[in-house]
């Protein structure tokens, strides 16, 4: 069975005898099981967002767009929770390797400049002065994003977003909510997507 990458964390790390000095410098800035979870509702959401995209480029007519304003409002939605699920996953996957390998960082690099609303997706391998390509190092960029995306999944989203869905019917097995393995270490219930009214998506 393969797991997720917040899956993946959860279990390696609470399989250690002892707790990690780098889980240590974390665990007081937020608790690894919510740091999961941010991840699976960022999933959740990228999912989501998709299937309405495609399900509006299926339905629009370019010589009769009826579609026009929603597919401009889902691509920004899209685009944002892409870049969340991006830096949520390029953190987990270093942050289990350095746990495999029992490395902690002496210092952190510094968090760079990040729009929560208007979020880009950064590079993993950039150019330095000497001409040398530098892999992307990890910053604690992923403990405000995944309090901010916690803090928008209880929010919930609007109300239109899922009467969209349910008029367009995209594919309900290419679009299928996320579900993690095993239902560990949180059950859909708890990563469904929730409407501001505080239903969950059935």
């Amino acid at each position: 069975m393969t797991l997720s990458p917040a899956q993946s964390v959860s279990s390696t790390l609470s399989e250690s005898p002892a707790q990690s000095a780098l889980w240590s410098t974390l665990i007081s800035a937020m608790e690894r099981k919510e740091y999961c979870k941010a991840w699976a509702v960022t999933k959740q959401a990228v999912i989501f967002f998709e299937g309405i995209q495609e399900s509006l480029k299926a339905w629009e007519n370019p010589a009769d767009p009826k579609y026009e304003d929603e597919m401009l409002r889902v691509g920004a939605m899209l685009k944002k929770w892409k870049a969340y699920l991006a830096e949520l996953t390029f953190s987990m996957n270093t942050l289990l390797d350095w746990e495999i390998k029992h490395r902690v960082p002496e210092k952190w690099a510094a968090i760079p400049a990040y729009d929560y609303d208007n979020p880009h997706i950064f590079p993993l391998k950039t150019i330095n002065s000497a001409g040398e390509k530098e892999n992307r190092s990890l910053t604690p960029l992923f403990i405000p994003l995944s309090k901010h995306v916690i803090k928008l999944h209880e929010e919930g989203f609007d109300e239109e977003w899922f009467d969209l869905w349910d008029r367009l019917k995209p594919d309900p097995e290419k679009y299928a909510p996320y579900h993690l393995p095993l239902e560990r270490p949180w059950p859909y219930k708890d990563i469904a997507l929730r409407k501001k009214t505080g239903e969950n998506r059935e």
